[in-house]
């Protein structure tokens, strides 16, 4: 007699996931390949007010097919204050940087290199080199990385490198809308180093229209825009 095969027990259901209590920002990071919104060239205005004095600064970005350069230049009063520049290429990540300097005038006073076909970062101001995270941003660049990433209602974390040592972690915190404007803040990074609050403009391709790192009355500054961008 043909011995009839035993009945297949069904698959036991899997258990449900438990989710933690609370809730959890979800960050978007560099390399998790978003949808990238850029800025077209433009050259931005703004009110300047660090340590206590006026002054007056002007951002200025330049794209031309995949390559780059973003230049922030400052004044208090007739003083020059020193400069940023950050340049490089666009990639479907968005801004990878190149090089990055602190300017006094016209001169590099001190500057990092992302040497990305060898993997490697330097700096001017120290013998170290160190391997390159492929999403590295320079202190400048991570403005409009963050503003190219920027998503309501949730976090943008950078890997920021500096003119010396091991890149760090940048975690801006979204803080919600305030006047039609995206508010995020960067907690401090050091004692020297204090937050970094950045405001970007949906309306003007998210342009940083604000932004004020610790208390510009004593150790800290502001940058308020004044200006329309133009091409």
């Amino acid at each position: 007699m043909k011995r009839e095969a035993p009945a297949a027990h069904p698959a036991a259901s899997p258990k449900p996931v438990p989710r933690p209590a609370g809730r959890i920002a979800t960050p978007v990071r560099a390399n998790a390949e978003p949808a990238i919104t850029l800025a077209p060239s433009l050259l931005a205005s703004y009110r300047l007010r660090m340590n206590g004095q006026d002054g007056e600064a002007s951002l200025h970005w330049e794209r031309d097919g995949n390559v780059y350069q973003l230049r922030l230049e400052r004044r208090a009063g007739e003083r020059p204050l020193p400069g940023w520049r950050s340049e490089g290429r666009i990639g479907p990540g968005g801004l990878m940087p190149l090089r990055y300097a602190e300017l006094r005038g016209e001169r590099d006073a001190r500057a990092t290199n992302f040497r990305r076909d060898e993997g490697l970062l330097s700096y001017s101001a120290s013998s170290e080199v160190l391997p390159l995270p492929a999403d590295v941003q320079d202190r400048l660049s991570s403005w409009l990385q963050l503003a190219a990433l920027a998503t309501p209602g949730r976090d943008v974390v950078l890997t920021v490198a500096g003119t010396r040592g091991e890149p760090q972690p940048w975690r801006f915190e979204w803080l919600g809308q305030e006047e039609g404007l995206w508010h995020y803040r960067r907690a401090a990074q050091a004692e020297w180093d204090g937050t970094l609050d950045i405001w970007l403009d949906p309306h003007q391709h998210r342009l940083p229209v604000r932004l004020q790192s610790g208390d510009p009355e004593q150790h800290g500054w502001r940058l308020e825009h004044v200006e329309t961008p133009h091409p």
